[in-house]
């Protein structure tokens, strides 16, 4: 998946990374992400005086796009051209998921530990 973080929500909602899945036929869904605030407070002077201080808020936006059913040289395709074209001020991270099958001994111990059936 793709995570963006940013502070104003219509730059983090561009549809720059969506229309580059579409343009490469990758199966896409959109998490949005919840809206995260940070009030902070700090001294107006570089001294230390304990009346005089301001308090800040900070907004950040986030939201996730998960990629299915993608091979690798796709992927790095997909990630050159959104790390050229993201906007300023919007962070990035991608990460790897793996959906592996289970062990049918696991699925036997852990049903006979809940009392359940396969």
């Amino acid at each position: 998946g793709v995570h963006h973080n940013g502070r104003r929500e219509a730059v983090v909602s561009t549809q720059s990374t969506g229309f580059a899945a579409e343009c490469l036929d990758i199966n896409t869904s959109l998490k949005q992400g919840k809206l995260t605030t940070g009030v902070y407070t700090v001294n107006r002077s570089p001294f230390v005086h304990g009346h005089h201080k301001d308090r800040f808020k900070r907004d950040i936006w986030n939201r996730q796009l998960i990629l299915h059913d993608l091979s690798g040289t796709t992927a790095d395709v997909y990630l050159s051209y959104v790390q050229r074209n993201i906007p300023a001020g919007v962070t990035m991270a991608v990460t790897e998921e793996r959906l592996l099958p289970l062990d049918n001994e696991f699925l036997a111990s852990f049903y006979d530990t809940t009392n359940n059936k396969i």
